[in-house]
């Protein structure tokens, strides 16, 4: 008997349901800024507030996917 974990339809599932999460960018309102991968920016931001409750972290600022909050931070640091 093969017992692979990929035989599994479980582990197959969470395999594919990672390829689709996307990276977010989130802000505390104490400063520090945070990467979370979720699938949706609804979901980083419910992820992101946990975080904050759980580490005393603040109050999140914004959730912005990783590659807008990129191009906000270089048009800021080319004016």
């Amino acid at each position: 008997m093969n017992n692979l974990p990929l035989d599994k339809g479980g582990f197959v599932w969470y395999i594919i349901t990672m390829m689709s999460e996307k990276t977010f960018e989130v802000s505390w309102a104490f400063g520090e800024t945070t990467f979370i991968n979720a699938r949706d920016e609804a979901h980083a931001r419910r992820v992101a507030v946990g975080m904050g409750r759980a580490m005393a972290l603040g109050g999140v600022l914004w959730v912005l996917p990783a590659e807008v909050a990129k191009q906000a931070e270089d048009v800021v640091n080319s004016l």
